[in-house]
């Protein structure tokens, strides 16, 4: 009798457990949202450290003043930096809304920055523009990737597999603050991911969902890069 008791206090105490557990899984996901759009990334290397911190104020002064568009203005902005290089994704709802932007605002940031660049600012568009997040974090660390595979067939898988780990990873790490994924129908890739603290990217690198994220990515990729970026969520 007594050994039954000892098992079933146990097994309530593994129930609560489990229960407070749950909540605060549910909670934490209640906290975070995906969402789809269409994405620019522009990149930019700056002449000197100096050109490089006023590209990254142009950069915010542009947001500033393109949040007052009464059509086609963007709904999310992330700008990461890296030494010199300043990288900075746009995000919109729709394609017209991309359109009515570009009409509008046309080459405005890459003329303001021509004089401190080192070569021509380079842009990409992003039919598919997924974006994770939690949180009001605004500055944090993170990483900047190119993934490629030997086919688009295989880009659209990465894809696939890498918004199922971000999806995963979101639920097990509340210090983890945005995942972006941009893809074009390519062989290509491009990846954010932002944390808050440097405790938390450690925390990442060294857990079991990253890991088994790996497993599905690793046979994907063919080539990549991978730089440790400062970041900024200007608008989100």
């Amino acid at each position: 009798m007594k050994l039954f008791t000892v098992y079933h206090h146990f097994f309530l105490f593994a129930q609560c457990c489990w229960t407070a557990s749950l909540c605060a899984a549910l909670a934490h996901t209640s906290n975070r949202s995906m969402i789809r759009g269409v994405g620019v990334l522009r990149t930019m290397v700056g002449k000197d450290g100096d050109a490089s911190n006023a590209i990254t104020k142009h950069i915010q002064d542009h947001v500033a003043a393109t949040s007052s568009l009464s059509e086609g203005k963007p709904v999310r902005a992330t700008m990461v930096t890296t030494g010199n290089k300043v990288v900075f994704v746009q995000e919109w709802n729709t394609i017209t809304d991309h359109q009515v932007y570009s009409e509008q605002i046309g080459n405005d940031l890459d003329n303001c920055v021509q004089t401190l660049v080192q070569d021509p600012p380079t842009c990409e568009f992003f039919p598919e523009a997924l974006h994770i997040f939690q949180g009001s974090s605004s500055d944090d660390i993170g990483i900047l990737v190119r993934q490629s595979t030997s086919s688009s067939e295989n880009g659209a898988k990465l894809r696939d597999v890498q918004k199922a780990a971000y999806e995963r990873q979101m639920g097990f790490e509340p210090g983890c603050t945005c995942c972006i994924i941009l893809a074009n129908g390519s062989d290509t890739v491009r990846i954010i991911e932002l944390w808050k603290t440097m405790q938390d990217f450690s925390f990442h690198e060294s857990s079991e969902w990253h890991a088994q994220g790996e497993e599905h990515v690793v046979p994907l990729v063919t080539d990549m890069d991978c730089d440790f970026v400062k970041g900024s969520r200007l608008l989100f």
